[in-house]
């Protein structure tokens, strides 16, 4: 969700600035339950997430919701950056039993 603060630097809108603030950050929080409720519904081992880079306004409200997870979630976290292109993986078979069994692990990244 992204939020847009229409400022004249008035007083009335230092106060539109604070409130703005105070919902992000609740919104980050519920984000955050939510993350951490599925993880304990389906008993997860690991967290993956994307990161992005933040805008400036991202970063002077601290929304980055991987990196609030980094810091109290209770298992391991794996970061991917968003812009990562997945490269083709070759898989040599040799029609053996033990390559045949191959396959099925490059197929779950």
């Amino acid at each position: 969700m992204k939020i847009l603060i229409p400022a004249d630097f008035s007083t009335l809108s230092k106060v539109a600035v604070h409130y703005a603030a105070a919902t992000a950050k609740k919104l980050k929080a519920e984000i955050t339950d939510g993350i951490d409720a599925s993880i304990a519904d389906v008993k997860a081992d690991m967290l993956t997430m994307f990161t992005h880079d933040l805008t400036f306004l991202e970063k002077l409200f601290g929304k980055s919701v991987t990196r609030e997870m980094a810091f109290h979630t209770g298992i391991p976290l794996l970061t991917i950056k968003k812009q990562i292109q997945m490269k083709p993986i070759l898989v040599p078979i040799d029609h053996s039993r033990c390559s045949q069994n191959a396959n099925y692990y490059p197929s779950q990244i």
